[in-house]
This record gives C-alpha cells, structure tokens and sequence, in this order.
C-alpha cells in the first residue's frame, strides 16, 4: 500500500516564471498525460541529467509539506536555494496520511545535518553527531536509524557519497522498509539501488514518463556496456587507442 497513490500535472500557467520549466523534459512529458499512478510501494525516476527528476521530487515533497530544503516535515530551518514552482501545478492523490517521513536531497545534506547537529536539537538516542561521520557514514545512518516503516520517504540522488557496497546496504533497507509499509520515490543515477526487488521504474524518454523493466533502463545499458569493456569505452571516448590485453 502506499500513501501517495499518484499525480498529475495541470497546465502552467502562462509567464516568464514558467519558461525554465516548460522546458524540462518531465514537464513535457507530464502536460497532458492525465494522472499518473504509483503501482509499488517504491518507485523510481530514472534519466539523464537536466531531465526532471530531481525537480519533480522536491514538487512532491513540497506538495506532501516537508521542508523544501530537506528533512522531516517538521525540520523548520529555512534555505536561500531556489525552489521550483512546480508543485502550484501538481495535484498529489493520497491513499492515507505516513506517521513519519523525510526528503533527502543531496545537494543539501550538509544544511540538514548542521540543523540535526545543532545545540538544543541534537538527540543522543540517534547516535553520534551527523558531522562526525563521513558523507557516506551519515547517509546510511540517516537509513538505518531516521527512517521507519509506515513512512513516506522522497529521496533524490540517496547515491551521493555512497560506495558501491554501500549503496548495495541502502538498496537492502529501503527493500526491507517497503516490506515493512514503508513508500519510497526516488530519483537515481545508481544500477545498484535501482535494483530493489518488485520496484516500479518510470524513466524519463523520448519525451514521455515511460514505466521500464531493470534490464531496459537507459542507465543499466550504459552501465552494462561500460563494464563489459571499461578500458576499451574509456580509450573510445578519450580518442584514445586502446589499450592491448596481456
């Protein structure tokens, strides 16, 4: 079951404030396509930068009332980055109401972390400082010890500072928090959390918001091709010759 069942996108309204949008390929994709609904407790935005994605995350996180520059819904501390309009224009259908949540956005852990961090908030039954730890250390601290079942979990690039055996240990508690009622929307550049068992996939292409199996995303065949020959797509693209195996 999830707690956001779908979306959609009415029409911008007409004005300067509005043309960065109009140009975003979700947007594009999104104007005109009626509601779209999210058939697994995760689902995630998969396609190449500048398409949307992470836009589209913030717009539901802001729809859904959390703090525009991350964290729970009721983290107040206040951020000078830009937040896009898109969620005047985005209707949220809900199944029921999460008992807790939390938006990450990695561009802006470190502002969370210094809020969580800061005297007379900080909670020593969370553990250790947030900025005690690595970029990494306190992402998977965030996963193993912030976040619930029964929450709604909107996360943007959770990759960001992760090693791969570690985005392989987020990918498995994500997992067990969705078995658990947890919901989680995610944007990602990451093969590796892409692969949580029984996600729902939508990737941005062609200039439509299409649901894709694993194996069919943009991003898996990069990765698939770079890795069957890494040394010989790196001289390619390098306009390298490449170099001769032993």
């Amino acid at each position: 079951m999830t707690f956001i069942s779908g979306f959609e996108l009415s029409e911008l309204e007409p004005g300067e404030d509005n043309a960065y949008l109009r140009q975003l390929p979700i947007v594009k994709s999104l104007l005109g396509a009626g509601r779209i609904d999210f058939t697994s407790s995760v689902t995630f935005l998969v396609g190449e930068n500048g398409a949307g994605k992470s836009t589209l995350v913030e717009a539901l996180a802001v729809g859904m009332r959390f703090n525009p520059a991350g964290g729970t819904r009721n983290s107040l501390f206040s951020s000078a980055d830009t937040v896009s309009e898109l969620h005047y224009w985005l209707r949220i259908f809900r199944s029921r109401n999460p008992r807790d949540g939390y938006f990450l956005r990695a561009e802006a852990m470190n502002k969370v972390f210094s809020y969580y961090d800061a005297p007379g908030f900080y909670d020593p039954r969370f553990g250790p400082r947030m900025h005690t730890m690595s970029h990494g250390e306190s992402s998977l601290h965030l996963l193993k010890n912030r976040f619930h079942a029964n929450g709604l979990y909107l996360l943007d690039e959770p990759e960001s500072g992760l090693s791969p055996d570690s985005q392989i240990v987020a990918a498995a508690r994500i997992a067990d928090l969705a078995r658990r009622g947890a919901q989680f929307i995610i944007a990602t550049h990451s093969p590796i959390i892409l692969a949580v068992p029984g996600a729902e996939i939508l990737e941005i292409r062609d200039g439509a918001l299409t649901r894709v199996s694993y194996e069919e995303t943009s991003l898996v065949e990069a990765t698939r091709e770079f890795i069957d020959d890494p040394l010989g797509t790196a001289a390619y693209l390098c306009e390298a010759d490449p170099i001769p195996e032993d």
